[in-house]
Parts: C-alpha cells; structure tokens; sequence
C-alpha cells in the first residue's frame, strides 16, 4: 500500500490562526495558547506525525522481512574442513559409483592421514546434514554410508568431474523437445559415462512426479526413464530461464 503524504487543509489552518491570533491579543493568554498549540497540536500536525509512524512501520516491517528472506536465501551448509574432505572422497572415487555403499572402514582408510574416529564424526556431520544415509552394520569397516545425490550434484564437480548442473540442463532442452528421457537413450546419443548419465538424471528426475520416474532393478543406471509431461515441461523451462514462447 503506498504511503501518500498528508495534506494540510487550508481551511482548517486559516480559521485555527484567526482564533488563535485574537485569544492572544487577551491579557495572561499568550502562555496557554502555546500551552494549547503543544496538548492540542493542528489536524495537520497530527496526519504528518502519523505518517511519520506509518513510515518508521514500514521501513521496520521490510528490514524484517528483508532479514527473513536473507536467511531463507543464504547458505544454510556450514561443513568442517574434514567433511568435505569425506564428501570429496565419496563423490570422487574412481574405482566404483559414488551412489554405492561403502563402510565407515574403506573412508578411513580412503583418508589414512586423519584419525579414523574424526573420520567417522565427520562422516555424520555429513549425515545430519542430509548429505549421506548412515545404516549400522556389524560387518567389516562397520556401518554403511551411502552419499545422497545432493552431495554427488554438489562434490562431483569439485571432485574433478562433470557437472551434474550442467549436464541436468542439456538433458533439460532435450526434454522440452520430447515426451520422455531414457537413461540409456543418454547414454548412446551423448556417449556419455554411465555415472554421468545417472547424476544427470537423478537431476532432472526431482522435477517429474515420482509415478512418471521408471525405477526398475538395473545393474547399471539408478533410473531408466523420466516421462516429461506438461507439468514437468513447465518446471523444466521455469529452471533453464526460457519462456514457453520461446520454446
């Protein structure tokens, strides 16, 4: 709502100061009349004062909203230098997929120069950050970590791989132009690694519905196809920037 300034009303003014200007002129009134222009401030000065407030309300109302929306903006992620160091390794990894479950045991000996029990307090720091799935196993190297696909998105590139962001956004213009994406259609037509292709997938499969993302047991990709629908389309084109008239 826009905050129009006051107005003084003219009339108003010019019959205040002709009474105001004849009860001066009356022995011992000039200290009450001041007396009353402070307890009895004009119209005027009352709507310039309430805009004043209206003002001040405003500003204050969009510093806290500002303030909210920054702290919903800002990065929420605050790792520690050896966490990423665990996460760096899950994604990177050449010898299997990151998405594969390793024990706590193959990450400490992946990273021989830390303490194994620092090693392990990262790895759940990892976990309550929503980076990995942690499940508890009295087997060899103890329980079982699984990086979730967030961690790859974001550590693969720095682990000196592709970027799944990117990769997600070619696949993406691909599927404006197409009613499905096949994981194994990618990988031919592209010649991409099967990792790859399965990082990129994952990717654009958080923007399908989960009854049009085909999950069947495979051996190779973590899906096989997403159905791209109007819906998905629509949040697809939202995410590349483009408008539908630009299709």
């Amino acid at each position: 709502m826009a905050l129009e300034p006051p107005i003084e009303n003219k009339g108003h003014a010019v019959m205040r100061a002709l009474v105001e200007s004849g009860v001066g002129l009356l022995p011992f009134v000039g200290p009450i009349t001041r007396l009353f222009q402070t307890t009895h401030p004009t119209q005027f000065a009352r709507d310039v004062e309430q805009w004043q407030g209206d003002i001040t309300a405003t500003v204050n109302d969009l510093s806290a909203r500002l303030a909210e929306l920054e702290a919903r903006s800002a990065p929420q992620l605050r790792l520690s230098d050896l966490a990423v160091e665990v996460a760096l390794w899950l994604a990177g990894s050449p010898d299997r997929p990151p998405h594969h479950p390793v024990s706590l045991g193959e990450i400490a000996a992946g990273l021989a120069d830390h303490d194994p029990a620092l090693v392990a307090e990262a790895t759940h720091e990892l976990k309550d950050a929503d980076l990995v799935a942690i499940s508890p196993s009295i087997g060899a190297g103890g329980d079982r970590v699984r990086a979730r696909w967030m961690l790859i998105w974001f550590f693969l590139p720095l682990a000196g791989g592709a970027s799944p962001f990117k990769d997600a956004a070619r696949l993406a213009e691909l599927a404006l132009q197409s009613d499905m994406l096949s994981a194994q259609d990618v990988h031919e037509d592209l010649e991409w690694p099967v990792q790859r292709v399965n990082a990129a997938m994952e990717l654009i499969a958080t923007f399908a519905p989960e009854g049009h993302v085909s999950r069947p047991a495979h051996s190779v990709f973590t899906l096989y196809t997403v159905h791209i629908d109007a819906g998905t389309r629509r949040r697809l084109r939202g995410w590349l920037g483009t408008s539908s008239s630009t299709a």
